[in-house]
């Protein structure tokens, strides 16, 4: 059915519910567009269900639907799954919990999903909020934290590999539907309470890519995301890119996948383990140089990456080729 399905994942999400509910709220969508509101609870510990239904009486008034609903199993990508099961509508927008998306989102997003009938996913623009001043590092690693523009121009994002950030995107919901009737599964899982990753955003970007979609980004969807102060740690930021790290090594079934003209003994994880162990060992070498403090600390951020890409080549082993063959299988590609 024409509309749109707003999906907010929540863990613990009474204290930044509220701001996030409030924007979807004051969205100035035309009344020829049904759209509808689900809170999922994924394994709160807080009042966050409490929260959401005394919120949205506030606005009662407006003519949405809205429903929160629990999903048992802790992750991100389990919650949305529930999102997606209790959906009704045929187009799909993933709120995080500290998206506070400008007023005209939801009609762009309608209408971009209209426009582009190609289109399987749409990720859109996050301008930082952060609760402090941020430190100087920030400006240079803002990306890591599903803000900034995600191509140089609107439309199909270009090259072997496109993916967009998970936070705002808006998606096709029959390129899901396909997924399932595949059987799909992501090697990558995301966030598990406050435990973090940020693999299944990219993997799903690359799985619908692998059915015939496009992937594309549009600046007409902007959103603000809300940073906490303990996110603008170093310690977090290192934790962060070494997730990222990790999640680079899970993605490489894809990569060999899109790079057909690879080399065939650039398929394998003895290659991939060499070339990492390189790029620990250049990192780890680099740490020692002398620098400033800010020089310094861009050291360490790039050994917390070459270690989280080290880490997940030990500990996926001979995995990583088979994955890649099940991939292959799965969207019936052939095996280079």
């Amino acid at each position: 059915m024409k509309g749109i399905s707003v999906i907010v994942c929540c863990y613990n999400s009474a204290l930044r519910l509220p701001e996030t509910l409030k924007h979807l709220a004051l969205q100035k969508v035309s009344i020829e567009i049904p759209w509808e509101i689900i809170v999922v609870n994924n394994a709160s510990n807080d009042n966050t269900v409490q929260i959401a239904i005394e919120e949205w009486r506030k606005y009662e008034n407006k003519n949405i639907k809205f429903k929160v609903v629990d999903a048992c199993v802790a992750g991100l990508s389990f919650a949305r799954e529930k999102g997606i099961a209790e959906s009704e509508y045929g187009y799909l927008i993933f709120c995080d919990d500290d998206n506070w998306f400008f007023e005209n989102y939801i009609e762009n997003a309608f209408k971009l999903l209209e426009t582009w009938p190609d289109a399987g996913i749409i990720g859109g623009y996050g301008l930082p909020a952060p609760a402090v001043e941020p430190p100087e590092w920030f400006k240079n690693y803002s990306s890591y934290y599903a803000t900034g523009s995600q191509n140089l121009c609107n439309g199909i994002i270009a090259g072997n590999s496109p993916g967009v950030y998970g936070a705002g995107a808006v998606i096709r919901k029959t390129a899901l539907q396909q997924l399932k009737e595949i059987n799909f599964e992501t090697i990558a899982t995301d966030r598990r309470n406050e435990k973090l990753s940020s693999g299944g955003d990219i993997e799903l970007c690359f799985a619908i890519k692998l059915l015939g979609y496009n992937v594309c980004y549009s600046d007409h969807l902007k959103f603000h995301h809300f940073i906490p102060e303990n996110r603008l740690s170093k310690k977090y930021l290192l934790a962060l890119v070494y997730q990222f790290g990790y999640c680079d090594i899970l993605h490489r079934p894809y990569y060999w996948l899109f790079n057909s003209s690879l080399p065939k003994y650039k398929k394998t994880w003895f290659w991939v383990l060499m070339i990492s162990l390189n790029i620990y060992l250049i990192s780890l070498i680099n740490l020692f140089k002398r620098g400033n403090s800010l020089a310094r600390f861009i050291h360490r951020i790039n050994l917390s990456h070459s270690k989280g890409r080290l880490t997940a080549i030990i500990k996926l082993n001979w995995r990583i080729q088979k994955y890649y063959k099940l991939v292959c299988q799965k969207f019936k590609q052939p095996i280079n």
